[in-house]
């Protein structure tokens, strides 16, 4: 079988996953609660659908299943099948050739990767995934990216606050990007299935080797799907998941007077406070395609919590009410920015 194949087998195992980690949230509750029927469940029954889904695909990335997501592990290697299962799922095209994955590699030695015993290791093997929205009629050939990624630090790490090695689940960072993607991707994709207007494509790409040095974007550039003067947009969410008193930063927008009209109509009556920022806060995925002039829009948490890089970044913790506001936000400003002349 292919390496970019994934079985049943692991599909019915990625949702094992995903139950068995909604209950064992339930089991530590009800220690705790009044015997009330199921009352995580009735929590969540209240929650629109996309809170939901949001939650549930941070839950399962920031599974100790999938290890921290450290390139070269076989935890990423099945995070990144997780997220090629939802792309199709969800009816989007494989963006490379036919196939969900944008295969490179990058030096062993560098950043956050497995333990080497020498510098003569082989390099890491590492994977992008990507599904694209085709265009339509006279824009079909220009491209919007909306990306995040999806590695992380594993379990061989030790942060250097607690100076603990284990797991680091990187659910903030960015479990709860990757799950922004999946959750912007479904949505599009139902709204553009009945519009006729001309339209950009819309590539959504999860990329790898961002914390060892944005291996994957840089990949990217040198590959992209389509030539980089088509490219009108990119989109890029990092550490979407903790947006303290509901603050996050959006970078970009005051680069570009299109960008800010974008973002102020439609940040508007959010329920966020946007900080519309001249300087980023951290160096990510998009700023590639912004050296190559492409507007790019760059989403992370306002104020950097305590618990990042560190173990303690897990999945309760995270408020997905939050973070599907910002991409209830960034829906209307793909669908516009889409069919935009």
């Amino acid at each position: 079988m292919a390496a970019d194949t994934y079985t049943p087998a692991m599909q019915y195992l990625l949702t094992l996953i995903a139950a068995a980690s909604l209950l064992s949230l339930n089991a530590c509750t009800s220690t705790t609660l009044p015997d009330s029927g199921s009352p995580i469940a009735e929590t969540m029954e209240t929650l629109p659908q996309d809170v939901r889904t949001h939650h549930e695909h941070v839950t399962t990335l920031a599974n100790p299943f999938f290890e921290g997501r450290l390139p070269g592990s076989r935890g990423i290697t099945d995070a990144e099948n997780y997220v090629a299962f939802h792309f199709e799922r969800i009816g989007l095209t494989p963006a490379f050739n036919g196939t969900w994955f944008q295969h490179f590699t990058f030096p062993a030695n560098k950043g956050y990767t497995m333990p080497i015993q020498d510098t003569g290791e082989p390099p890491i093997q590492a994977r992008n995934v990507g599904a694209i929205i085709p265009g339509r009629g006279e824009l079909a050939n220009e491209l919007i990216v909306v990306g995040a990624h999806h590695d992380h630090l594993g379990r061989h790490h030790v942060d250097q606050r607690d100076h603990i090695r284990d797991i680091h689940f990187g659910a903030d960072d960015n479990a709860s990007g990757v799950a922004g993607v999946l959750v912007l991707a479904e949505q599009v994709q139902r709204t553009l299935a009945d519009d006729s207007r001309d339209r950009r494509a819309i590539l959504f790409i999860t990329f790898s080797g961002e914390e060892s040095g944005r291996f994957g974007s840089l990949h990217y550039l040198e590959h992209p799907v389509v030539p980089m003067n088509r490219h009108s947009l990119m989109i890029n969410f990092d550490m979407i998941g903790r947006l303290q008193s509901g603050r996050v930063s959006v970078y970009g927008a005051r680069n570009d007077p299109w960008l800010m009209d974008l973002m102020t109509r439609h940040g508007a009556d959010s329920g966020l406070d946007i900080r519309l920022d001249r300087t980023p806060m951290a160096g990510s995925d998009h700023v590639g395609f912004e050296e190559r002039n492409v507007p790019v829009l760059f989403c992370i948490t306002k104020m950097l919590h305590d618990d990042y890089h560190t173990v303690r970044d897990v999945s309760w913790k995270i408020s997905s009410t939050n973070a599907t506001r910002l991409i209830r936000i960034f829906h209307n400003v793909v669908i516009e920015a889409a069919a935009s002349e």
